[in-house]
Formats: structure tokens, C-alpha cells, sequence
């Protein structure tokens, strides 16, 4: 099983799937499955990102959770290397979506 992977290899971060993310919030057993994942690496002490995070429902849900950090369209879009080296040179940056 994927989790005998949790004991057999040493790692001290956990992406959660984006399929257990999208729609979470209509979905009672995905946010049900996504809470026990959470749970479960913070108990390991894991740091957590959610991949796939595209509303701000999503957000809201994933960060009430504890989880740590997320990826997703709802941040930033994939970027070639060189718009995104672009970016970090600017000194800009991008406004990042508020937790509600």
C-alpha cells in the first residue's frame, strides 16, 4: 500500500493530491478523506502542500485545515522559467489571494 511508504522512507513533506482538492467543499467524503490526510502528517510531523487549489473555496477549506502551503491556478499559473525569472527579478511579486 502507498502508506507502508510512510515507514519506509524518510521525507518530511506530504502533497495531497489535486484530485482530493477540487470541489472539496461539494464533496463531503473528499473533505473527509483530505481532513484524515491532514491529520494523519500532522501527527507524523509532515509539513503539508495541497496541489491543485483553484477557488477561493478550496483555499479557505484547505488553510482552516492546518494545512501548510498550496499550489494551484488560484496562486499563480504555470510560468516558462524565463516570465518567472522575470518576476523574482522585479521585486514586484504578485498579489496572493486573503484567507477568509
Amino acid at each position: 500500500s502507498s502508506l507502508s511508504y510512510l515507514q519506509q522512507f524518510p521525507f518530511d513533506v506530504l502533497k495531497i493530491d489535486q484530485c482530493f482538492v477540487r470541489n472539496i467543499v461539494q464533496k463531503p467524503n473528499q473533505a473527509a478523506i483530505t481532513k484524515a490526510i491532514i491529520q494523519m502528517a500532522k501527527s507524523l510531523n509532515l509539513q503539508l502542500i495541497a496541489e491543485g487549489v483553484e477557488t477561493q473555496e478550496e483555499l479557505d477549506f484547505i488553510y482552516s485545515h492546518k494545512c501548510d502551503r498550496v499550489q494551484g491556478h488560484l496562486i499563480s499559473r504555470a510560468l516558462p522559467a524565463s516570465e518567472f525569472k522575470r518576476l523574482l527579478n522585479s521585486g514586484i511579486g504578485f498579489p496572493l489571494p486573503q484567507v477568509n
